[in-house]
């Protein structure tokens, strides 16, 4: 039975080979048209639709290219969020940070006496125990990011592709 969406299963990938048929606007015509958000986050809900009926290796292969080129197109154009309308798929950017804490500003915040605590004797701080101090609230995170304590730094980005939120 033939699809609306014009997406034929017999090639699996005839969806990807669709030419933009809008005219450029307002770029150079020797340009390439951007990356297409939509027509990659409708293939990929396309996949995740037939990878429950066949062998999956070639479409995994598939969607996990088209996830490394929503990523590259949409922080090449700066966006967190794409949306396909027609799926209801959607790509997000987070970004991931990791901690580094500063053992001086550390001994500042909380003083000596507790900062015992927390630091072993190689004078590096027990992150887990720090985690578990702020959780029981005998440390503030706020207090500590005040103080110099602690600081995030950038990590890598992660790209998260999600299927529409069931409203039934």
């Amino acid at each position: 039975m033939p699809r609306d969406d014009g997406l034929d299963f017999d090639d699996h990938f005839a969806f990807a080979e669709r030419k933009d048929t809008l005219p450029p606007m307002d770029r150079k015509e020797s340009a390439p048209p951007p990356f297409d958000l939509g027509v990659a986050l409708r293939e990929i809900a396309a996949i995740d639709d037939e990878l429950t009926r066949m062998d999956t290796s070639k479409l995994t292969k598939r969607r996990e290219e088209l996830k490394a080129k929503i990523k590259t197109a949409m922080i090449g154009q700066q966006r967190e969020r794409a949306v396909d309308e027609v799926s209801g798929y959607t790509a997000e950017l987070q970004v991931r940070t990791s901690e580094q804490w500063d053992l001086e500003a550390f001994k500042r915040s909380v003083g000596l006496k507790l900062a015992k605590r927390f630091v072993c004797i190689q004078e590096f701080l027990d992150q887990d125990a720090i985690k578990t101090g702020v959780k029981q609230g005998t440390l503030s995170r706020a207090q500590l990011e005040v103080d110099g304590a602690v600081t995030k730094t950038l990590g890598s980005i992660a790209l998260f592709v999600k299927p529409p939120k069931d409203t039934t």
